[in-house]
């Protein structure tokens, strides 16, 4: 029995080991600083290099009152992902100004698939002209007549700076916010999604959209501090742009959630094998000594 035991604990070692390497790569921006942007983050929208600053606190995106292009404006990837993933983005919101009309100003992480209707999803942080600050979770696909749908869900949103994070398993996509000083995330909901490939990541700056739009509009500014991504595979980037998971050395996303490990289970069965072996020792000295008495 307590040889079987043994056999046992030792078999599980080289899973457990195979447990901590995950199949998952990651993916880090940081923007804050002279760090240089990933040549895989392309910037896009009207005047995109002019009006994004990179400074030691992030990536300030502003778009000024009177540019009447009222598009997006920021960073969208050159690369996708494939399986499931976990996208963590840190913000902070500079204006203070509610807008007159339109959709809301802010920050926004918006993710596009290659299925065939189309699906995305995207969570915004926002300030709004009638529900003032709130992160808004967007869900668009193509419907049987070919006519795309947009379900907007809104959310409590209480701080000026943050986290917003979509993690997808399956055909599942759940949504969190961390506000402010918050130690934990809070989900926002689970969202029914794909399991096809996304194939671009956008950071931006939101200005909202208005069919008559007041003039001038409010300014919108915003801060990206920094973005993690993790997948199990990222088409079209390179293998150096990429690192493990679990390396101790990475810098983490500001205020981020600890990942938990799973080296404890080593450390478990390591230690049960030398009391299995310590056990069976006293157990032959015990043998032993009656024999020979």
């Amino acid at each position: 029995m307590l040889a079987r035991s043994i056999a046992l604990l030792l078999a599980l070692l080289p899973a457990a080991a195979l447990a901590q390497q995950p199949g998952q790569k990651e993916f880090f921006q940081d923007f804050r600083g002279d760090k240089a942007i990933s040549d895989y983050l392309k910037f896009i929208g009207p005047n995109a290099e002019t009006i994004a600053k990179h400074d030691d606190a992030g990536l300030r995106i502003t778009i000024p009152p009177e540019q009447l292009a009222r598009e997006t404006v920021g960073l969208r990837s050159t690369f996708g992902l494939k399986g499931d993933f976990e996208i963590t983005a840190s913000y902070e919101m500079l204006h203070d100004d509610r807008p007159q009309d339109g959709n809301g100003i802010g920050f926004m992480l918006y993710l596009v698939t290659d299925s065939a209707k189309g699906d995305a999803l995207g969570v915004y942080r926002l300030l709004k002209v009638k529900e003032g600050d709130v992160y808004m979770v967007t869900r668009r696909s193509t419907n049987k007549e070919g006519k795309r749908d947009t379900i907007n869900n809104h959310y409590s949103a209480p701080g000026k700076t943050g986290q917003v994070r979509l993690a997808r398993t399956g055909a599942t996509v759940k949504v969190f916010a961390l506000d402010g000083d918050a130690k934990e995330f809070r989900e926002l909901g689970p969202y029914d999604f794909v399991t096809d490939n996304i194939k671009r990541i956008e950071l931006m700056a939101y200005p909202g959209r208005a069919d008559r739009p007041i003039m001038p509009q409010k300014p919108v500014d915003i801060r990206i501090k920094n973005v993690r991504i993790r997948a199990e595979s990222f088409p079209f980037l390179p293998a150096a742009e990429l690192r493990d998971v679990d390396d101790p050395q990475a810098p983490v996303a500001v205020a981020a959630q600890p990942e938990t490990s799973r080296s404890w289970l080593v450390v478990v069965l390591v230690i049960g094998v030398f009391l299995a072996l310590a056990l069976a020792g006293v157990v032959g000295i015990v043998l032993f000594l009656r024999m020979r008495g």
